[in-house]
């Protein structure tokens, strides 16, 4: 992230529908730098037309802080993120210094899917960085850290990304931990 502009944000799905979310979602991108008097909701972004008047607005194409694009839809995995994001990226080329993001609510199988397609850097909850086929995305969620959230958007943008850490589910207990060779960059 680049100073303290604020970004214009995409939001080419439109925020989640339910008011508590949609709360949370907002607060999340205030965090990330958003700016929520340039929210760029819905429409056709893909489209000839659409992609051409997302060009030209300031803070989308040419110099500057790039925008932030936020899906909110996510399930299934592939279509809604993957397949967005290369369909909008190819439409509008300047997206692809944008910082993407995911809000991840109510889809209890993400995590699975985004395993299945690429790697999550930490556990749900931690605002992962996920890396796919399709590039790079910070994962949030309505109890997402507010806190935390620019230092994680920092490393999505600068690529500092630490080494995947192992998740440790119920069963595995404190005995079966898996081991971690090597030194996580701090």
């Amino acid at each position: 992230m680049q100073g303290n502009v604020s970004r214009v944000v995409i939001l080419p799905q439109g925020l989640p529908a339910d008011p508590a979310v949609r709360e949370a979602c907002l607060a999340l991108l205030l965090r990330a730098g958003g700016d929520l008097q340039r929210l760029v909701e819905g429409g056709e972004p893909a489209s000839e037309r659409g992609a051409r008047q997302l060009a030209r607005l300031p803070g989308v194409g040419g110099p500057g802080v790039p925008p932030l694009v936020l899906l909110s839809r996510c399930n299934p995995v592939g279509i809604a993120v993957v397949q967005t994001r290369a369909a909008l990226q190819a439409s509008v080329p300047a997206l692809g210094r944008a910082a993407w993001l995911l809000f991840v609510h109510d889809d209890p199988f993400f995590a699975d899917a985004a395993r299945r397609l690429g790697t999550l850097d930490r556990p749900l909850g931690e605002l992962p960085i996920w890396t796919c086929g399709a590039g790079t995305f910070l994962v949030l969620e309505p109890a997402s850290d507010p806190l935390m959230v620019s230092a994680r958007l920092v490393a999505l943008e600068t690529g500092e990304l630490r080494a995947p850490r192992p998740e440790i589910t119920p069963a595995m207990g404190p005995s079966r931990r898996p081991s971690v060779v090597g030194k996580l960059r701090g």
